[in-house]
C-alpha cells in the first residue's frame, strides 16, 4: 500500500521485479531506469497513474523482455508505449 518506494532502483541486480496486487499508487519512479539487469517487470493490478517513465521503456532495448501495467481497458490508469503486456 502506497507510493512505490525509488529506492528500490538500488537492487541493481535484481532480474524479475513482481510488484502486482500492492495497491501501489502514484507513479512508477524514473530511478527504475537503474536496474539494468531486469528482464521481467509487472507492476498490474495496483493504482499506479500516469505514463511509464520513457526510461524504463528504454530497458527493452537492454534486456527487459516482459513489462506489464494496467495500460489496457477501456479507461486505462497507465499510458504505457512499450508494454509487453497491458492488464
Amino acid at each position: 500500500v502506497g507510493k512505490i518506494p525509488s529506492e528500490l532502483s538500488n537492487l541493481n541486480s535484481l532480474q524479475i521485479f513482481h510488484l502486482q496486487r500492492n495497491k501501489l499508487s502514484a507513479s512508477i519512479p524514473v530511478q527504475f531506469q537503474q536496474l539494468t539487469s531486469l528482464s521481467e517487470l509487472r507492476l498490474d493490478f495496483n493504482e499506479i497513474t500516469g505514463s511509464v517513465p520513457k526510461q524504463v521503456c528504454d530497458l527493452r532495448d537492454s534486456g527487459l523482455q516482459t513489462l506489464v501495467s494496467d495500460c489496457g481497458g477501456k479507461n486505462p490508469k497507465v499510458s504505457c508505449s512499450c508494454c509487453t503486456e497491458c492488464s
